[in-house]
């Protein structure tokens, strides 16, 4: 059996010697710290906590600085690596942190409460939880967007990671699993910029088309062959849609309000439960039209660092 000293850690002079190293005068546990009753006051035993939280975050500085550093320049190769490269799921939230708080620098030394402070104080748990299947989102994320890097906004990067970076120093998202969501939304509205010229993607909405409108089966037959006196509006755009599609048009140019007035469909059309709403009956056009929108007010404008 190991040998096991019963002595307190006082006793053993560790708390001695962390605080002669910080230049921190101890205090004896004895001296002064007990009452007449015998029990320590709140005060002194809050004086020997304080003495020590700073005489370790005195001893540990020069090693939170140099790890506050790596990780900056870590971040810093990672924003200018080329798009391809899998980053290991650590790597992309100690980025995340470095960019999302910021990578100030004053008299050649970071700021204090930095991104790259705060990586060197306690690691990437700013990011926020890593869920289950986080890096798979984030791969999926990123590898779309760099498939429509063509059109990305203006002076962002092509590589993913980068991109995921530039969402985090816009400061919108509390962790990175919201900023991973947020590339996820514009990667796809990039790809709807070029789908739409996409002949077998129309193939495919003709065949899907088609399949809905074949009867199925059934002993009720003749209930589902009655035309619908209400319906929602999603419903009436996917109905239009399919409708032109039957008929070898292309949906990605027309809206609602034109295929209603063109006569398309049952007329008089059912009458709808929702609000009247004029939209596109292409899905991706009306993302196309919306990424247009966004890109005009500045949604998606680099951060000014």
């Amino acid at each position: 059996m190991p040998h096991i000293n019963p002595a307190p850690a006082y006793e053993t002079g560790a708390h001695a010697r962390a605080l002669a190293a910080a230049g921190v005068q101890p205090t004896s546990p004895t001296a002064c710290t007990k009452g007449k009753s015998g029990v320590t006051p709140a005060t002194a035993r809050d004086d020997l906590i304080e003495q020590r939280v700073a005489a370790h975050a005195a001893a540990s500085s020069w090693s939170r600085h140099t790890a506050a550093v790596q990780a900056w320049q870590r971040a810093r190769e990672l924003v200018s690596a080329a798009p391809g490269r899998i980053w290991p799921p650590d790597r992309l939230r100690e980025a995340w942190v470095v960019y999302r708080y910021g990578t100030a620098i004053r008299d050649d030394w970071l700021t204090p409460d930095s991104g790259p402070e705060r990586v060197g104080d306690h690691g990437a748990g700013d990011a926020g939880t890593r869920g289950r299947g986080q890096q798979h989102r984030a791969a999926t994320a990123i590898a779309l967007y760099e498939l429509h890097a063509e059109h990305r906004p203006a002076g962002w990067p092509r590589a993913g990671a980068a991109a995921l970076c530039v969402l985090a120093a816009l400061g919108r998202a509390d962790t990175l699993e919201g900023d991973i969501a947020r590339l996820l939304v514009l990667a796809k509205d990039m790809r709807a910029c070029i789908i739409l010229s996409d002949a077998e993607r129309r193939a495919r909405m003709a065949r899907r088309a088609l399949a809905r409108a074949r009867p199925m089966p059934s002993p009720l037959s003749f209930r589902s062959s009655r035309r619908a006196r209400w319906e929602t509006i999603e419903q009436r755009r996917c109905r239009l849609r399919d409708e032109l599609l039957l008929t070898g048009d292309d949906p990605s140019t027309w809206t609602i309000a034109a295929a209603i007035e063109h006569r398309i469909g049952p007329n008089p059309p059912a009458e709808l439960v929702d609000d009247v709403v004029d939209q596109e009956l292409d899905g991706a056009r009306s993302r196309q039209l919306r990424y247009a929108d966004e890109l005009r007010f500045g949604r998606w404008d680099l951060p000014p660092t």
